[in-house]
């Protein structure tokens, strides 16, 4: 028998599937770990400056920013998830808007920060290559872009397979694995400066109700294994001079 191919993701495809998924908010990433990346990532979100969460889906990381006064507006491919966070968060203090890409890129619009959570992962090489060169766009000079991915994931062991089409694919898009040096090695080749890149975990929250004696049993587990990697890959950059 032969095996499955793999199934190539074009732009209509990704589009598609994201469409669909923005119906399903609470299946994303950020809904059930937003809060916790808000906190690891603190030190690098300006108090004072505004914010660019690029690839808000959903938008549950704004809402998170917002909650905690940060001025923050919202970038997506999704024309339907655009809608709906526009809708949803529309009128509130220091939400700055919505947007598709190419629209802050044609209004020269810049920020101090531009959030690029959990997107790296989904972009074959043209586009992660685009992506690069439109954020570094969007950001201010002497502001900063945060990427954050899986780390060193196993993209087979979330692998599916499509009996119409008999071709495999990830299920939530992956096509690409991350380690911290490989990541800081592409940003570096295409002229960033990487000023701080680790790796943690976001599900390890004391702040999150029913998750506390595991958050605790996880805590104490990396501090006796300190060499041990978390799941989880965050790279601080600044855009290319």
């Amino acid at each position: 028998m032969k095996p499955p191919s793999e199934f190539v993701w074009t732009p209509q495809r990704v589009e598609a599937f994201w469409n669909f998924e923005s119906r399903y908010p609470k299946r994303y990433f950020t809904y059930h770990y937003g809060l916790e990346m808000v906190r690891q990532l603190r030190p690098f979100l300006p108090r004072n400056g505004s914010i660019l969460d690029y690839g808000c889906g959903a938008g549950h990381m704004l809402r998170e920013l917002l909650e905690r006064g940060y001025r923050t507006a919202g970038a997506d491919s999704s024309d339907r998830a655009i809608e709906r966070v526009n809708a949803e968060l529309g009128g509130r203090d220091n939400f700055l808007g919505a947007y598709r890409p190419e629209v802050l890129h044609k209004e020269n619009r810049r920020f101090d920060a531009v959030l690029v959570l959990e997107v790296v992962e989904h972009l074959y090489d043209d586009g992660l290559d685009w992506l690069l060169g439109t954020v570094q766009g969007l950001v201010k000079a002497d502001g900063h872009i945060l990427f954050t991915t899986p780390n060193e994931e196993r993209l087979e062991e979330s692998q599916l397979l499509c009996p119409c089409c008999d071709q495999v694919f990830h299920r939530w898009q992956h096509v690409r694995c991350w380690s911290k040096a490989s990541l800081c090695h592409y940003l570096q080749e295409r002229g960033m400066t990487v000023t701080d890149a680790f790796t943690t975990d976001f599900r390890v929250s004391l702040h999150k109700k029913g998750r506390r004696w595991w958050s605790l049993r996880k805590t104490l587990f990396y501090r006796l294994k300190p060499h041990k990697a978390g799941p989880n890959l965050v790279v601080v950059c600044r855009p290319a001079e």
